[in-house]
């Protein structure tokens, strides 16, 4: 039995478009896991939120002790060195950090924690816009405020996770993700992933040179990750976003920004790599995924795929378009 819980409270056509895709995704995890309980995680859960009783049931997501363990603010709590930003849970804190990045000639991002998909982000440019972000955010002593330095051009998105299915194996990706601009906001588009079995560096490393992807985005979501489940009481899947870009001063970074340690945008294609990888027997090899998100289905034709969504709002569409050998690309 596959369950989707717990429930996440999203305004439509946000909750629709979320049971779909996870109808879906459940649909084709069937063919996969047969009669092993598996429970899909809209978010972290507490050990309390289980759905299944059975030591056996796969977790497709991440449990913590406490649901702010999930939130991107953890990123922070094991080392920086990973992350170009703090997490504050003061204001005062909040103020002498960007002052360090205003002082730089940086303009200053703040971001709330508990949200993902560019949703309760700032920029500042003063102290004065800085202190009215931190004040006005309803619970800053609770779940705290991310504060790092503004990037005025982003060069290339990445996306590495892990996923972990106990007797089906263990499988890493990393991919490039793509933003379109929506209702004056940068919105997920999609993205080119690279599913490797066995979660190899090795494979990663192939992926990476494939795709045209810096190869420090692998050792700096390494450190990421392994700083997380350290924090986590049980990791099933969970990946990391990394930046790569400018800053007001002409520096550049490249540094992680998100957490997400649950089923989310990249869950379709890493879904239906990893069917494509055991169809086929594939051993040692990578799958490459083409995942793309179709916002106005009425004005034009959308890409070819499965469809994970398919309404007259949103269509996502998945495809997996080769499997290529670790060790005819990389040595």
């Amino acid at each position: 039995m596959i369950a989707h819980f717990p429930e996440s409270p999203m305004r439509e056509p946000y909750q629709s478009y979320i049971n779909e895709r996870a109808a879906n995704l459940a649909a084709t995890l069937n063919e996969l896991v047969g009669e092993t309980n598996l429970q899909l995680c809209p978010r972290a859960i507490l050990d309390t939120e289980r759905y299944f009783d059975d030591s056996s049931a796969l977790i497709y997501g991440c449990v913590v002790d406490r649901l702010e363990d999930g939130e991107k603010s953890a990123l922070y709590l094991a080392d920086d060195d990973h992350c170009n930003g703090t997490v504050v849970w003061q204001t005062e804190c909040g103020l002498d950090y960007a002052q360090q990045i205003i002082q730089a000639g940086n303009q200053v991002r703040l971001k709330d924690p508990r949200e993902s998909d560019g949703r309760g982000q700032v920029t500042a440019s003063t102290l004065q816009e800085v202190k009215a972000a931190l004040q006005d955010h309803p619970s800053l002593e609770t779940n705290g405020m991310v504060v790092m330095p503004h990037l005025v051009e982003v060069t290339d998105r990445v996306s590495i996770g892990r996923i972990r299915l106990g007797p089906l194996g263990t499988y890493a990706y990393i991919g490039r993700e793509f933003v379109t601009r929506r209702n004056e906001s940068d919105v997920y588009a999609g993205a080119d992933l690279a599913v490797v079995n066995n979660a190899t560096t090795e494979g990663l490393k192939t992926a990476a040179d494939q795709l045209g992807i810096d190869p420090k985005s692998i050792d700096l979501a390494r450190g990421a990750l392994l700083g997380f489940e350290k924090l986590a009481l049980h990791v099933g899947r969970v990946s990391v976003d990394i930046l790569s870009g400018r800053v007001d001063n002409g520096d550049t970074i490249l540094t992680v920004v998100d957490l997400t340690p649950r089923i989310g945008n990249n869950t379709p294609p890493e879904v239906e790599a990893i069917k494509a990888l055991r169809d086929n027997g594939a051993q040692g090899h990578v799958a490459h995924v083409r995942c793309r998100l179709h916002y106005d289905p009425t004005d034009s034709n959308p890409p070819a795929g499965v469809r994970y969504i398919d309404t007259n709002s949103l269509i996502a569409t998945t495809t997996v378009t080769d499997l290529a050998s670790v060790r005819t690309h990389y040595s």
